[in-house]
């Protein structure tokens, strides 16, 4: 690629050996990073109703936490430094103080905090570029709801599509893993996407095979491909385990084979 076609790395030297607090408050105020991206909007929108889930408010370190588990769900940050995650959280929340997502809601003891106003999304994402869907005035209003019926009925149809592509992956991604490890249980960041009677009543990814291979009908696509990848990540996993267990099983038989040298020897004295 031409060098004067590549964007420049961004530079987070300014976080380092600054205290957490810092980080959050600037980012809160500046919401530095997501300007230039057409998308952004609808992104934290997406973000913060992921991160708050059925809670009505999030204290501070409970959205590091809420963070940590969309971390955990997507794939993505599970490297990022505290430094960087805090910057990351303050920007969220930033963006969902400037688009009317979250109210300021300090505690009863003073500990900042954050209420989601709206629970239903108020961006989506349409051609390429965020769009506002909700709280627009009356007749804006009438006209989009009728846009987005449409789009919704479309993408229904998408996503039985996608759910019927998956599923056949998901299955031999499945069945790959419980090859390298026969007795495998529900990873823990499997049940982020499960619902918990899953993986409390069918531990063993054996006896809950079926209701696996079966979640993710009925979810966005997008939702959908989130869950296929952390299924085919813990084919790795797996494979890793099983690698292990065969060189552990390796060194316990030339290390018994070796004990039985030595009393063949023993008893020839």
């Amino acid at each position: 690629m031409p060098r004067w076609n590549r964007r420049p790395r961004p530079d987070y030297s300014h976080l380092y050996g600054r205290p957490l607090d810092v980080i959050l408050d600037g980012a809160i105020a500046n919401r530095a990073y997501g300007r230039d991206r057409r998308t952004f909007p609808a992104e934290a929108n997406e973000a913060l109703l992921d991160m708050y889930g059925e809670r009505d408010r999030l204290a501070v370190g409970e959205m590091m936490d809420a963070h940590a588990q969309l971390v955990v769900r997507t794939g993505r940050g599970a490297d990022w430094s505290d430094p960087f995650r805090a910057d990351v959280v303050g920007n969220l929340i930033g963006w969902g103080l400037h688009l009317g997502i979250l109210a300021e809601a300090p505690g009863a003891d003073g500990e900042r905090g954050w209420r989601l106003v709206e629970r239903e999304p108020l961006y989506d994402v349409c051609n390429g570029r965020a769009r506002q869907i909700r709280g627009l005035p009356a007749d804006e209003q009438i006209a989009m709801n009728r846009r987005r019926a449409t789009a919704a009925r479309r993408e229904a149809t998408l996503a039985r599509q996608r759910a019927e592509t998956l599923a056949p992956r998901i299955a031999t991604d499945l069945s790959a893993i419980l090859e390298a490890d026969p007795e495998a249980l529900i990873p823990a960041p499997w049940r982020c996407w499960l619902d918990a009677d899953i993986p409390a009543r069918w531990p063993s990814v054996r006896e809950a095979f079926g209701l696996l291979v079966e979640a993710h009908r009925g979810w966005p696509r997008n939702r959908q491909d989130g869950w296929a990848g952390a299924v085919a990540r813990e084919v790795g996993h797996a494979l890793d385990r099983s690698y292990a267990r065969q060189e552990a099983e390796a060194a316990a038989a030339a290390a018994a084979a070796r004990l039985a040298e030595d009393a063949e020897a023993f008893e020839g004295l």
